[in-house]
């Protein structure tokens, strides 16, 4: 588990909603954000006490919603409650307003297992259940996993939270319905759940067909070890195709598609695509089986030295074919970015988040001094136009280097820490039932002025579109 600072600031700026830049084609069409952040100074206290040892899983982590790196979340789509992995804690966050400041309301439900170690933790709802899994991977190779189906209220521990052969590192979980003449069919579930990992040489996936009680064993997703192994979160679409994105493809990209829900795979390239240093790519898929296929370039300069821009690629063949290379964020000076995710509700919309800097230089180094928020680009035609939002005009999420060189590249030769990877490798976001994107980040300044590179905080924070155009045409 990644060393973290204990670091807190003692207030939080008054955040006001967030109203977006005005590029939308049509008046009412703008979007606009609002920011909701972990209450500071609240009490909690989960976990084991550290070994002092890296990599061992044992932190103790106090607070509410502090020492976030690499949030997920998931939304109820009956009680509208989202669900909040924060490191060892699961928190329920509630009590959205929609105006004014921007509270909220957090409650730790962390289940009993899942809350004593971890090496990765992982959240996932399932938006057509509103079943919840919390995923923590053991040191050991395997996981502890948990779900809930009442928000955090009670918890049902999983026999075994992976597949036998699976093992290490970096672990995405996700569901679907069985493809057509699929093998697998669910039992006592709707759907099939997903559980796929870094094992350093290989990608590796397992199915459950009993709603997340039990794992069937592994498969490799590509024994040719063609690209990275460590991969941005698994997605379904609504016909049983799984889709998994890995984390570069040499000096490419590419997307690995499973017609018969994990069992084999077929890596689909992206002509033309460039590595970049910005984190996982991710997948989205719209209603109808359109794919949406978001990565960081290198347009801005090597890997070593930050990339660049995010891109993103649409296919309506599940990756046979792609459209054109779009690069992102050129429209508001973005030249630099980090950790995309991507959604997409009906099949010709899509937005894709990501942290971004308008300051050009090395941005895995320490001396950088650009200025971080999170920005949000749509598209209401399948990918022919896309507009960007700074979804955080009120506070920076960070100033300063961003490493995502790894847990061995960023660790700073005298301390054996990290800071500057306090933000660590990802971001997360999902789509509301309303059609509005949702995205968990941790927050490394919580200043609304005056942030600095010495402001390294892991604060957890949603940030919600909350006006403007869905991604649902149904709202319109």
């Amino acid at each position: 588990m990644r060393n973290r600072r204990l670091a807190l600031v003692g207030a939080i700026a008054a955040l006001a909603p967030f109203a977006a830049s005005a590029h939308a084609a049509k008046s009412g069409h703008t979007p606009t954000f609002r920011q909701y952040e972990s209450p500071v100074g609240a009490k909690g206290q989960v976990g084991l006490p550290s070994t002092g040892l890296p990599h061992t899983g044992n932190f103790s982590q106090s607070g509410i919603g502090d020492h976030c790196g690499e949030p997920t979340l998931g939304v109820d789509r009956k009680t509208g409650a989202v669900l909040f992995q924060c490191g060892l804690q699961t928190l329920r966050v509630t009590g959205f307003d929609k105006s004014g400041r921007g509270s909220s309301t957090w409650t730790d439900v962390t289940g009993l297992l899942e809350g004593y170690q971890t090496s990765d933790p992982i959240l996932y709802t399932d938006p057509t259940t509103n079943r919840t899994y919390v995923n923590q991977l053991e040191l050991q190779g395997c996981s502890l996993q948990a779900f809930t189906d009442d928000d955090g209220a009670s918890w049902k521990p999983s026999a075994t939270g992976c597949g036998p052969g699976i093992a290490f590192d970096h672990q995405t979980v996700g569901s679907g319905k069985p493809a057509k003449g699929s093998t697998l069919a669910p039992v006592g579930y709707p759907n099939l759940l997903y559980y796929c990992t870094n094992d350093i040489e290989f990608t590796d996936c397992a199915v459950s067909v009993d709603g997340g009680e039990s794992f069937l064993p592994a498969t490799p997703v590509d024994t040719d070890a063609r690209c990275q192994t460590i991969t941005g979160h698994v997605k379904s679409a609504p016909d049983g195709t799984v889709y998994l994105m890995p984390s570069g493809c040499g000096h490419g990209q590419g997307v690995y598609v499973s017609g018969d829900n994990t069992l084999s795979w077929t890596l689909r390239e992206i002509p033309g695509a460039t590595q970049g240093n910005a984190g996982d790519g991710s997948i989205a898929v719209g209603k109808d089986g359109t794919l949406y296929a978001a990565y960081g370039s290198n347009d801005a300069g090597p890997a070593s030295q930050g990339g660049g821009r995010v891109h993103v690629v649409v296919s309506r063949n599940k990756g046979a074919k792609w459209g054109r290379d779009v690069a992102l964020g050129k429209d508001v000076g973005v030249v630099q970015t980090r950790f995309p995710v991507a959604v997409a509700g009906d099949g010709d919309r899509a937005a894709i988040a990501y942290l971004g800097t308008k300051t050009r230089g090395n941005s895995n180094n320490p001396k950088f001094r650009g200025v971080w928020r999170l920005y949000l680009s749509y598209t209401f035609d399948r990918g022919a136009h896309w507009t960007t939002y700074d979804a955080t005009p009120g506070s920076p999420v960070q100033v300063g280097e961003i490493c995502t060189l790894g847990t061995v590249g960023c660790l700073d030769a005298d301390t054996q820490t990290s800071p500057d990877r306090n933000l660590l490798d990802f971001i997360d976001m999902v789509v509301d039932p309303r059609g509005y994107p949702a995205v968990a980040i941790a927050d490394g300044c919580l200043k609304s002025t005056t942030c600095s590179v010495k402001d390294r905080l892991e604060k957890g924070a949603i940030i919600r579109q909350v006006g403007g155009r869905s991604l649902f045409h149904r709202f319109d």
